[in-house]
């Protein structure tokens, strides 16, 4: 079949083996009547069409992926990609939201970068979390490599939800706070041990008259 514009500067001839633009195959067949590939009239870029998929070919990598398991998009340099399944949305690269964006299911943030960042640039309420309907307790929580449960902090459940807790989990760790400054605590303040800045454990008992205090970082540690 052969078809010619007005002017005959253009042709569009179609066979058993493929269509063709000005003489440059557009679509290729592998068993007619069923189509298989569009190419531009470049030759260069291609949107491939099959039985379990559909794929489009820039002329330097795939850019697009349509298959019965995912979608797949990338980037023009092939860095970054979005792979969309029934179970699991991916993102590979850095990202980057500049609007609202919700999230209604698990969110797994990971790199093989050694040093990746998680940077939240705003005004105000930059970063919110709010609890869910009909749910108690709220926490964020620290894991290591073992998927071993390091620290966690928010608020606890049922009777304990007014209470706002920061708790090391690790075996012999130690919870620090650190300042150029001052640390100023205003209110009350209560622990079960006091230490001072040496570690030296603050002195339990009562000390008789005549004895001397053994006093460091404010905290009596000792009478004799």
């Amino acid at each position: 079949v052969y078809m010619q514009s007005p002017t005959k500067n253009h042709n569009l001839m179609v066979d058993n083996t493929g269509a063709f633009y000005d003489g440059g195959e557009i679509i290729t067949v592998s068993n007619f009547p069923d189509i298989d590939k569009i190419i531009s009239p470049d030759g260069l870029k291609n949107l491939t069409i099959t039985n379990i998929n559909l794929s489009y070919y820039d002329g330097t990598r795939t850019r697009l992926v349509f298959s019965s398991s995912n979608t797949i998009f990338y980037s023009p340099d092939g860095t970054n990609n979005l792979d969309v399944n029934n179970g699991l949305t991916t993102f590979v690269g850095d990202v980057t939201f500049s609007d609202d964006v919700a999230f209604n299911d698990n969110v797994l943030i990971t790199s093989d970068d050694l040093n990746p960042s998680f940077n939240i640039v705003g005004n105000g309420e930059a970063f919110r979390i709010q609890q869910a309907q009909g749910v108690n307790g709220l926490f964020m929580t620290w894991y290591n490599n073992n998927s071993n449960r390091m620290s966690y902090y928010g608020h606890g459940q049922s009777a304990n939800q007014q209470h706002l807790w920061l708790i090391n989990e690790m075996t012999g760790g130690n919870l620090i706070l650190d300042s150029p400054g001052i640390v100023d605590v205003q209110t009350g303040f209560m622990a079960d041990d006091y230490y001072s800045g040496d570690g030296t454990q603050g002195y339990t008992g009562s000390c008789g008259s005549g004895t001397t205090l053994t006093i460091k970082d404010g905290l009596i540690t000792g009478c004799s």
